[in-house]
């Protein structure tokens, strides 16, 4: 496969079709003037869409995180928790607090729907990296997970999310060749 912006056009030529794309394809094709662009298998792809929704669900939870500690700041009750970073703990104790206080129906209303959707979210979360350990477990998988976690810092989390990012590791020739696909 030849990606796209490999392929020179001439200037004069302003017209896009399958003929013309062709030509150029052909021409490029003779003069060994391309290079290949790596496609990973569908059973990858599919794989690996596990991993990145993942990351957007930490991304989401991270909003609603935010938008919890900034409706505290907003309507002036944020004296009543601790300041700095929060964690799991302090973001269920902030509930119960807030349940607590003499708030209008509204607000109230606002803070259970933020953290309802904290609460699902996590719990989301929870399914999704339930399913990558499985994935890790699976067969495919098996020899990169070994490798990559006998590396110290990498656990079964970081050593699934690699292997299905970075796909076949075999068609890296040379390590730089690697540290390109990396940049």
């Amino acid at each position: 496969m030849t990606p796209p912006h490999t392929v020179t056009e001439e200037k004069c030529n302003q017209k896009k079709n399958d003929r013309n794309d062709c030509r150029r394809l052909a021409k490029n094709n003779e003069n060994g003037g391309y290079r290949t662009c790596h496609v990973p298998d569908r059973q990858l792809r599919k794989d690996r869409q596990v991993s990145r929704f993942c990351g957007q669900l930490q991304r989401d939870i991270n909003r609603v995180c935010n938008r919890i500690r900034k409706t505290i700041d907003f309507h002036g009750i944020d004296r009543f928790f601790a300041s700095g970073s929060w964690n799991r703990h302090q973001y269920k104790v902030a509930e119960e607090r807030v349940k607590s206080f003499l708030i209008s129906e509204s607000l109230k209303f606002t803070f259970n729907a933020l953290f309802s959707e904290l609460r699902q979210l996590r719990s989301l979360q929870k399914d999704v990296v339930l399913q990558m350990r499985k994935l890790a477990r699976s067969e495919r998988y098996r020899r990169t997970m070994d490798l990559l976690t006998s590396v110290p810092g990498i656990g079964v989390q970081t050593a699934i999310r690699l292997a299905l990012e970075w796909g076949d590791m075999s068609r890296f020739e040379t390590k730089e060749a690697f540290s390109a696909f990396l940049v």
